[in-house]
């Protein structure tokens, strides 16, 4: 079979339970996959969501015999929104999104997060000023969450919702960190310093307030 062929049976034979990929897919999402500044790894994740085939358990236990029970929280099945959006280990690190983004933009926040898991980041959050930083809060939440799916599967590690954060934090700050260095000074305050709720500049070092 050519790789082009298997390519589509994936892509139409085999798509995951839940919501239809033509439902949620727009133009829109392409643009944001590779324009949006999300770091390559999650551009890989995001693909393979829009796509609908992310290797979940729902997903493989169509090609092998096995339970599609959710790796974190082993009560409900495993099918992408489940895992990155309802599953009760990262619900709360996602209302820490929405605190983060509401402290940035001096209002309520509450994100979409159907919206986001499709890259609908100005939707999800009504308010185009801060998609950039929606962009960025968002797809390392999801990659986060991902390696520790992984890492509970392939190595056996347990989480707690507390450690998932603990790493989101590291993620972000590290994030937070490199853009200090690599972007304008306007550009790098305009994304995370609104309010002083995330980071503030001092001279030339930037102080981390999360």
């Amino acid at each position: 079979m050519k790789l082009k062929a298997a390519h589509n049976v994936v892509l139409h034979q085999y798509k995951q339970p839940g919501v239809s990929r033509s439902s949620v897919v727009t133009p829109e999402t392409w643009t944001n996959i590779w324009y949006m500044p999300i770091n390559p790894r999650c551009r890989d994740i995001y693909w393979r969501i829009a796509h609908r085939v992310l290797p979940v358990r729902s997903f493989m236990r169509r090609f092998i015999t096995m339970q599609d029970i959710c790796p974190l929280c082993c009560k409900d099945s495993e099918f992408i929104e489940h895992l990155f959006v309802f599953c009760v280990l990262v619900k709360p690190i996602w209302q820490l999104v929405n605190e983060w983004l509401s402290l940035v933009a001096g209002r309520n926040i509450v994100c979409d997060s159907m919206a986001i898991l499709f890259l609908k980041f100005p939707v999800a959050v009504k308010q185009k000023d801060i998609s950039e930083l929606t962009a960025i809060l968002c797809s390392e939440l999801v990659s986060v969450i991902w390696k520790v799916r992984n890492e509970t599967v392939f190595e056996k590690k347990i989480h707690s919702t507390n450690e998932i954060e603990r790493i989101f934090f590291r993620r972000i700050k590290t994030r937070i960190k490199l853009d200090f260095h690599r972007k304008s000074r306007s550009d790098f305050e305009n994304i995370w310093c609104r309010n002083e709720a995330l980071a503030t500049v001092s001279g030339d070092t930037v102080i981390i307030n999360i």
